[in-house]
């Protein structure tokens, strides 16, 4: 029902996999300067520029978290996680040990030193 609301492409629908020797700690996005597209409607190389990284927040696990679904991460008390997004329902998508999830924000708290995320 979703895929029908949604436009969804082939990569959408099947991401590719995650490579163990490199974690995925930044993202980069594309942004298109323009809508010219070549004879296949694909847009043109030229045309895409990449934007900065996204540097993501580093938070701490203040107690443990069970998870109740299967995109739902669990959490270790003193478990470092990286924030992917924060939303307003009080839910965060978090990353730690290569995997990803949603966990309660009330369940973390920001590193307070640069060292501690060492």
């Amino acid at each position: 029902e979703v895929l029908s609301f949604f436009k969804a492409t082939q990569d959408d629908l099947t991401p590719p996999t995650p490579d163990p020797k490199k974690p995925n700690k930044t993202y980069l996005t594309f942004e298109s300067k323009s809508n010219d597209t070549n004879e296949e409607g694909k847009e043109k190389p030229d045309d895409l520029e990449i934007s900065a990284p996204i540097l993501l927040e580093t938070y701490r696990a203040i107690a443990a978290f069970t998870p109740g679904g299967k995109t739902e991460l669990g959490l270790e008390e003193g478990a470092h996680v990286d924030v992917v997004e924060k939303n307003m329902s009080g839910w965060w998508l978090v990353q730690g040990d290569d995997k990803q999830g949603w966990c309660p924000a009330s369940y973390l708290e920001p590193l307070d030193q640069p060292e501690e995320r060492d």
